[in-house]
């Protein structure tokens, strides 16, 4: 019997974003801070209701996790450009990514 996999849904969104890099003038903050509003953006899709005094409070979460997300998937690479640069086979993994972006919404 196979088991389907939860689907972590801050990292599906994360590595669309990470293979669909092209920006190189796009700061690591704003990368982070794209993420966490698709994320929002999802949580929103699901009707999750957040009240608005704590918006602040759940985007310096996200970023802290998008952070050490960011962490381990790059460990190595001291820059966004340089991991993709690194990945073999990035044409699959980028495929792979946006599948997985896709199912979330």
């Amino acid at each position: 019997m196979s088991q389907e996999l939860k689907l972590d849904p801050l990292y599906a969104i994360l590595e669309k974003h990470l293979y669909d890099f092209n920006d190189g003038e796009e700061s690591q903050q704003q990368f982070i801070d794209n993420i966490a509003k698709d994320y929002i953006q999802y949580l929103i899709s699901r009707q999750v209701a957040v009240p608005a005094k704590w918006n602040a409070l759940i985007m310096d979460e996200l970023r802290g996790q998008i952070r050490n997300m960011l962490v381990k998937k790059m460990y190595g690479c001291l820059s966004i450009q340089e991991f993709v640069r690194n990945q073999k086979d990035q044409k699959t993994k980028r495929r792979a990514a946006r599948r997985k972006f896709a199912k979330l919404f």
